[in-house]
C-alpha cells in the first residue's frame, strides 16, 4: 500500500550508516511531525478504528479501556510483570483522575520508532520521507507518543 509510494528505507535498517548530526536532524523532523499531529483534533477519544476505548467521551475512559485490554492480553498469555496485575490495576485506578486533565483529543501515532520512520537521501544527507504503520493511531494525549520517551 503506502510502502509502494515510498522510495526510502526504514530508519532502523539504516541508522548505523547515518552521521550523528544527520540522525539528530531526522529526529528533529520526527518531533516536528509529532507536534503537527498533536494539532489535529478529534471529536472523541480512543483508537481511530474500533479498538478498545474507541469513541470515548473522556481520555480517562479511553485510556483505562486500552490499558485493561493490554492487561487482559498479558494475563491470558501468563506474561510476568514486576507488579501483580491487580496491584497495577489498583494503582492506575487510584491515580486515574489525572487523566481528566486531557480534555481535547489529539491525533497520536503511538508507534513511532525507527522501524516506522522512512528516510531517503537528499542533497548528501537523509531526510524523513514518511511515517508508516498507523494501526495503533488514536485520539488522546499527545504526550503519550512513544518517540517522546526515547
Amino acid at each position: 500500500m503506502l510502502l509502494e509510494k515510498l522510495s526510502g528505507v526504514a530508519l532502523q535498517d539504516f541508522k548505523a550508516q547515518i552521521s550523528p548530526e544527520n540522525l539528530q536532524e531526522i529526529e528533529f523532523q520526527v518531533g516536528r511531525y509529532v507536534a503537527l499531529l498533536a494539532r489535529i483534533k478529534g471529536e472523541r477519544f480512543g483508537y481511530t478504528g474500533n479498538g478498545p476505548g474507541h469513541d470515548s467521551i473522556s481520555w480517562r475512559t479511553a485510556f483505562l479501556a486500552i490499558l485493561e485490554a493490554m492487561l487482559n492480553d498479558g494475563e491470558s498469555l501468563n506474561a510476568s510483570l514486576p507488579v501483580p496485575y491487580d496491584v497495577l490495576r489498583g494503582l492506575v485506578q487510584e491515580h486515574a483522575y489525572a487523566l481528566d486533565e486531557i480534555t481535547e483529543p489529539a491525533l497520536v501515532h503511538w508507534d513511532l520508532w525507527a522501524g516506522n520512520e522512512f528516510v531517503k537521501p537528499q542533497n548528501g544527507s537523509y531526510v524523513l520521507e514518511g511515517i508508516i504503520d498507523w494501526e495503533r493511531a488514536l485520539w488522546g494525549d499527545p504526550d503519550m507518543e512513544t518517540v517522546l520517551a526515547c
